[in-house]
Parts: structure tokens; C-alpha cells; sequence
């Protein structure tokens, strides 16, 4: 919907200038696009994720939503065999770069 409205607007503004001599600015059509986006957008997004780039879209629109963060996820450590070390990484540190090190993820 939302990148149909500026197609919308200038078919409008086009049909103005043809069948009745009326003339908008491009600014003013501009202007009336980015009105409606804000108000479609308002009306559409009542949640966001909580990351930055949604932050400033809605900021730059001037949109309120509320934002929600990522869900922690639980787990557990487990203590290794006497005699071993356990690396862990979450996921951090590359594979492969392990592998060059000769150290194998457990």
C-alpha cells in the first residue's frame, strides 16, 4: 500500500493538470505523499522491533509505537570432565578460525 501512494498521488496531481487547469507545486505534492505514508504508517505499525533502524524510521516519520526487545533465551552451562577445558564461544568466534587454531568446538 505504502508504494502505491505516491503513484496514487502523482496519477492525481496529473489528472488535475490535464482536465482542470489546476497546478501543484512538486513540493506540495510531496508534502501530501509523505502525510499520507506518516498516516498509513500510524495506523499500521502499533509495535516495532526495539533496533535502531526502526527507532529512526518511526523518529524520522514522527510515528509513536511501542517498541518491544528481543526475548532473552535461557540456557545452561555444564560443568566438563575433570581433565578438560570447555570453550565456549555463543557462537562469537568463527569455526573455521578454530580449526586453524587446531582447537575442535565442543
Amino acid at each position: 500500500m505504502y508504494n502505491v501512494c505516491p503513484v496514487y498521488r502523482i496519477w492525481i496531481e496529473w489528472n488535475a493538470r490535464r482536465f482542470r487547469s489546476r497546478y501543484k507545486s512538486a513540493l506540495e505534492v510531496q508534502q501530501k505523499i509523505l502525510k499520507n505514508m506518516k498516516y498509513y504508517f500510524q495506523c499500521q505499525i502499533k509495535e516495532a522491533q526495539d533496533i535502531v533502524n526502526s527507532r529512526v524510521f518511526l523518529h524520522n516519520f514522527g510515528i509513536h509505537a511501542v517498541f518491544k526487545g528481543k526475548e532473552g533465551t535461557k540456557c545452561k552451562w555444564f560443568k566438563p570432565p575433570e581433565g578438560s577445558v570447555k570453550l565456549n564461544t555463543g557462537r562469537v568466534v568463527d569455526l573455521c578460525l578454530l580449526k586453524e587454531l587446531g582447537l575442535v568446538p565442543l
